[in-house]
């Protein structure tokens, strides 16, 4: 592999065939440093020892036998395609020699070629119980054994946050040597946050109440995300309003989450705790209307119980939104000192966290500026230049090594 490094990053994330990832912080992931990345390894001035492109694996040419094979067989056709199918396709791939991928569960376990991964989290080792609750045991424990198969066997470990990065020695045992800390980044369009139309009018597309204060949650609904706690807050705090007489606030989750399994407990949960006239379910919403329902919020929650990363609240802070989020994972690592940290698990400290919020216009607009100022740290330029920086190195040791 002596002289340029030609590495390929795979897209396949982008295409919404493949698993989750096109609505998922993956799928933006890939979009910001596919194209940043292009544009900086085409520049005149650019190190010209890597060779830098994309490839969808979706889109080498197939195998109709295995297409074949692999639908006759009753159970583990996602298993069988990735392990067995997938390193055929990428043994095919002749333009690189080295491959990137994107999220840790995209690698199969025993690649053919040289690869690098970024790894978002570790969540189902952290809360193993919390996700093997429910699920075939031994389909389980397979899939985390080839995930953590895939881990290991990388070249290189991309990591989006220290937090994360730490997980890997701790948990997995990697060389700290082999770990290199690629921060995800937030979006400018999130600082630009305005209103286009009225708030009036915004509260009538989405059908909200005209004079009630808005608590906004963008994001998932599984296991982690703690939607049950973060009910629990929202009971506790509309009791307290009517208590005190003050406007009571509405939750609103923004988010593809219908399609989700815990939808239905999630259902179930708002009726169990009598919250029907108080949660407002958007389901996807268009980057220009949340960014204007970011506008028209009083405070975002978001009390989840893990986090590689933390992104939605990050982009609520760029957005001059305040924020109340856990204390646990990477969130205090991302979101500094510029939000209210809390843990997930004490519905009293939340419940005081957003009233604080609600009722103190100072300290809202307090952690409104401090947050705007937090996000500014992360940007996916950033994310870009620390990733190319990441590909010279490996490319100088590869060179070195051969």
């Amino acid at each position: 592999m002596q002289g340029q490094i030609k590495i390929g990053l795979d897209v396949s994330g982008l295409d919404p065939s493949f698993k989750e990832h096109a609505t998922r912080g993956i799928g933006r992931y890939v979009r910001e440093i596919s194209t940043g990345l292009a544009e900086k390894f085409s520049n005149a001035n650019s190190d010209d020892s890597i060779h830098y492109g994309t490839f969808n694996h979706l889109s080498l040419a197939p195998s109709h036998f295995l297409d074949s094979l692999f639908k006759s067989c009753p159970v583990g056709k996602q298993t069988l395609r990735q392990q067995i199918y997938y390193p055929y396709r990428l043994f095919r791939i002749k333009e690189f020699n080295v491959l990137h991928f994107p999220a840790q569960m995209d690698p199969p376990a025993f690649c053919p070629v040289p690869y690098i991964v970024s790894v978002m989290d570790l969540i189902p080792l952290v809360l193993a119980d919390l996700y093997s609750a429910g699920r075939s045991t031994w389909r389980f424990t397979l899939a985390r054994f080839l995930e953590l198969k895939a881990i290991r066997r990388a070249s290189l470990i991309l990591s989006i946050s220290q937090t994360t990065a730490d997980d890997l020695v701790n948990i997995l045992g990697i060389s700290k040597k082999r770990i290199i800390v690629t921060p995800l980044g937030v979006d400018e369009k999130f600082f630009h946050a305005q209103l286009k139309i009225s708030e009036e009018e915004l509260r009538h597309k989405y059908n909200l109440p005209k004079d009630r204060p808005v608590i906004l949650y963008v994001g998932g609904i599984d296991q982690r995300k703690n939607c049950e706690g973060m009910l629990k807050t929202l009971q506790q705090v509309k009791a307290e309003c009517l208590k005190e007489q003050i406007p009571l606030p509405i939750l609103v989750m923004a988010g593809k989450i219908q399609q989700d399994k815990q939808y239905p407990k999630l259902v179930e949960l708002i009726s169990d705790f009598d919250l029907h006239n108080d949660v407002f379910m958007l389901g996807y919403v268009p980057d220009e209307d949340l960014l204007q329902i970011f506008k028209i919020s009083t405070l975002f929650i978001f009390l989840s119980l893990y986090e590689g990363f933390g992104l939605p609240p990050l982009e609520a802070m760029a957005s001059g939104l305040p924020v109340v989020s856990s204390n646990t994972s990477a969130m205090p690592e991302v979101l500094g000192e510029s939000a209210l940290l809390v843990d997930p698990n004490n519905v009293d400290q939340s419940t005081k966290a957003v009233l604080d919020i609600l009722k103190n216009k100072e300290l809202a607009q307090k952690l409104s500026e401090a947050g705007e100022k937090q996000a500014r740290h992360f940007s996916w330029q950033r994310t870009i230049d620390l990733t190319a920086e990441a590909y010279r190195n490996f490319g100088k040791v590869v060179n070195k090594r051969d």
